[in-house]
């Protein structure tokens, strides 16, 4: 018979290895999440840039995981900037930031968040951002990037 500290592990290491089955298995994060592969083909939509009730929540999601490392308003922090639209990893297209931001960038400390954020969350953080990179270069605060 197993103790109770045996089963709770046995039962944290079947969660755990459910949960890696769901970040690495083939589409296990979301229904669209494309590979770095794709990331030449045509851009994915995010349905809620230009959406103010996503954006919000966007905002407030983005508050309460991202800004510890991300700064507030994504300004930067212990992690980079994710609104002056300049990337060090990956690039404007939302379908790059998406995967960034569910599987999480390898050799870096930007864990994965697609067991933790539902795709919609996910995207409504996206399209805060999105909103405050326009909002910032109107303000004039960053120049436009190009191309954006």
């Amino acid at each position: 018979m197993l103790s109770s500290t045996s089963r709770r592990w046995k039962t944290k290491g079947l969660t755990l290895g459910f949960m890696a089955a769901l970040t690495w298995g083939s589409g296990g994060l979301a229904p669209f999440v494309p590979s770095a592969a794709h990331a030449d083909e045509e851009d994915m939509v995010n349905p809620f840039e230009g959406d103010a009730a996503g954006i919000a929540d966007g905002e407030a999601r983005f508050a309460e995981r991202c800004a510890f490392c991300h700064g507030g308003r994504g300004r930067g922090g212990k992690g980079p900037p994710l609104t002056t639209n300049k990337w060090k990893r990956g690039s404007k297209k939302n379908s790059v930031l998406y995967l960034n931001i569910a599987a999480g960038v390898p050799s870096t400390q930007m864990g994965s968040f697609g067991t933790s954020l539902s795709q919609d969350e996910i995207l409504k953080i996206m399209a805060f951002l999105r909103n405050e990179y326009k909002a910032r270069v109107n303000r004039g605060e960053i120049e436009p990037a190009e191309n954006y």
